[in-house]
C-alpha cells in the first residue's frame, strides 16, 4: 500500500490491501475500521486502513 491517496472507497480499499470487499465491509460493521461520509458513499481514510492492516495478527490462528 504505497499509494499517496487520502481515502479509499470500499472497493479500492479492498484492492489496495488484497482483502475482499466482504472482509472490509465486515471490519466496518464490527467497528474495527471507521468510515467517513464526505459525500454519499463511505470512504476509509488511508491512515485508518494502514492501521487496520498493521494491527492484523502476525501468525495464523491454530
Amino acid at each position: 500500500m504505497s499509494d499517496t491517496r487520502v481515502s479509499y472507497p470500499i472497493r479500492d480499499a479492498a484492492a489496495a490491501t488484497g482483502y475482499s470487499e466482504s472482509t472490509i465491509r465486515r471490519a466496518v460493521a464490527a467497528g474495527e475500521l471507521p468510515v467517513h461520509y464526505p459525500a454519499q458513499r463511505p470512504v476509509i481514510l488511508a491512515e485508518d486502513l494502514h492501521a487496520w492492516v498493521a494491527g492484523a495478527p502476525t501468525e495464523r490462528a491454530s
